[in-house]
């Protein structure tokens, strides 16, 4: 056998042991115009930046929101309670004309203690309902690493986390390097464990 050959065989087995591994967590790459082919989500999910994929669990007016991964945001919180949590914000935005709203660009998040969760951007007249408990778990200071599109954040900011029956809300304020807030008002996030809007 040539180099040629052996390198073509070497990863041909790497890209179906990589293509295993993301399957085996819940994740898979699909082609966005097959409309038939959707993720089931395990407890945990890992996506690279470029992924096309969709969600069982998110679909706008009963289609799947096939989207691509643009951005991934690394969390770390000192919590309210003083524990350390981590995990992973994926950024996606919708690649289909027909997706409009809030699922245009969304957030699917391995929320610790809860799993993964679908946030979209809240709109300015939704407010924390009244009975939401404040979860000092997942409310404190942040610290963020951010890969690809992470237009709506900085490095450090504050995480407000809110529970409720039907889903979980998120008050975000950024920071630049002088501590100074970088919005004008805070961003309130949505998350859900199923979506249809």
């Amino acid at each position: 056998m040539n180099v040629c050959g052996l390198f073509l065989l070497t990863f041909s087995v790497f890209f179906h042991n990589y293509l295993q591994i993301l399957l085996s967590r819940g994740t898979k790459l699909i082609d966005a115009t097959d409309k038939n082919d959707t993720l089931t989500l395990s407890e945990e999910f890992n996506l690279v930046i470029g992924q096309i994929v969709e969600f069982d669990a998110v679909s706008h007016e009963g289609k799947p929101v096939v989207s691509e991964v643009v951005g991934i945001d690394s969390y770390r919180i000192t919590a309210e309670n003083g524990e350390t949590k981590e995990w992973t914000s994926y950024t996606l935005k919708a690649v289909k004309e027909d997706i409009a709203g809030a699922w245009v660009r969304w957030w699917a998040v391995n929320v610790p203690g809860l799993g993964p969760h679908f946030y979209r951007a809240a709109s300015s007249t939704e407010e924390i309902p009244s009975g939401a408990r404040r979860d000092m778990n997942l409310s404190g200071l942040v610290q963020i690493e951010s890969t690809g599109d992470s237009s709506l954040s900085t490095n450090t900011g504050r995480l407000s986390t809110y529970l409720t029956s039907n889903g979980v809300y998120a008050e975000e304020v950024f920071y630049d390097e002088q501590g100074n807030t970088v919005n004008e008002s805070l961003i309130r996030f949505i998350g859900v464990p199923k979506a249809d809007a």
